[in-house]
């Protein structure tokens, strides 16, 4: 058994410290996990730092607009776990790309 929970992994954020940046395009499934038996993972969305007074993570969450997502496990008797941060970017649409081509006039000669 360890002596701290471990930090939360946010993914598809694939860094275990620090901020990170995710782009996505139209929408992207976010999923919290924390490998420490038994812990209990607490997230904000709406940039304020996480605790055990805010949502309990429950299950994925599908993210479709700019969204900074934050989060901290705890577990009984072990100190609470180092904070994560994702900064999950929705990227523009992709451009559409029409061509054209020209049709030879009925009866022209190429």
């Amino acid at each position: 058994m360890g002596t701290t929970v471990v930090t939360p992994k946010i993914s598809p954020i694939d860094s275990m410290n620090g901020a990170y940046n995710k782009t996505f395009y139209p929408s992207v499934v976010a999923t919290i996990t924390c490998p420490t038996a038994n812990s209990r993972i607490y997230y904000t969305n709406d940039n304020t730092a996480p605790d055990s007074t805010k949502t309990l993570y429950t299950g994925s969450l599908t993210i479709t607009s700019n969204t900074t997502i934050q989060a901290i496990a705890y577990a009984t008797a072990l100190p609470k776990a180092v904070q994560f941060r994702a900064i999950l970017k929705k990227a523009a649409p992709p451009l559409l790309q029409i061509r054209f081509h020209r049709r030879p006039a009925r009866g022209a000669v190429r």
